[in-house]
């Protein structure tokens, strides 16, 4: 529910995905996303289910979530988990709930560079904060396309004219006015003076 309300997308995961998880989790998984591996689930099932889901190419990451029961071992958990911090593929957040009781498995966590959170929600937010920010970054280095046959040829012919004349004159930098009627040419923007 955070992810979805923060804005965030659950991957659908892949055919190959969903049989590869079939091979070792128990008949009642969730069979769908979020991964259930329940509430019975050792150390090795998590790592497991985390190999399966770093190479589903539908999830940009991962968020793991423990919450203690009577099997559950959130230090030795936390341990299978360590080696995901330096060398994952895709970014893993954790969710160690339970307080004090898991509060050594979290310090493994952190020290292995995986972030981890007392309560999913907080991830979930990480997560579509992470997205929002790598999206704008994109944006704002984004060039516009323009392909040359979307200038007519009297406007490329004017534009390599200026600066022929430029470096014919031994320039390296055009005027104002010069640089100013080339973005003009090929429809870029530019303050009028």
């Amino acid at each position: 529910d955070a992810a979805v309300l923060n804005h965030a997308e659950l991957a659908t995961l892949t055919a190959t995905t969903l049989e590869a998880l079939d091979q070792f989790l128990p008949p009642a998984w969730s069979h769908g996303n979020p991964v259930d591996i329940l509430g019975d689930a050792r150390p090795d099932r998590y790592s497991k289910a985390i190999d399966v889901l770093m190479k589903d190419d539908t999830t940009d990451g991962i968020l793991v979530i423990l919450s203690p029961q009577d099997v559950t071992d959130p230090l030795a958990t936390a341990e299978c988990l360590r080696p995901y911090g330096a060398h994952a593929k895709k970014p893993l957040l954790a969710s160690w709930m339970g307080g004090t009781s898991v509060k050594k498995g979290m310090e493994i966590l952190t020290q292995a560079g995986i972030p981890t959170f007392e309560y999913p929600d907080d991830a979930a937010w990480t997560f579509s904060t992470m997205w929002k920010y790598s999206h704008r970054l994109k944006r704002l280095y984004e060039v516009p396309a323009l392909r040359d046959e979307e200038v007519p040829e009297s406007d490329r012919e004017e534009a390599s004219a200026i600066l022929h004349n430029a470096k014919a004159a031994g320039r390296t930098i055009l005027t104002e006015h010069e640089s100013k009627r080339i973005l003009e040419l090929y429809k870029i923007p530019a303050i009028t003076t």
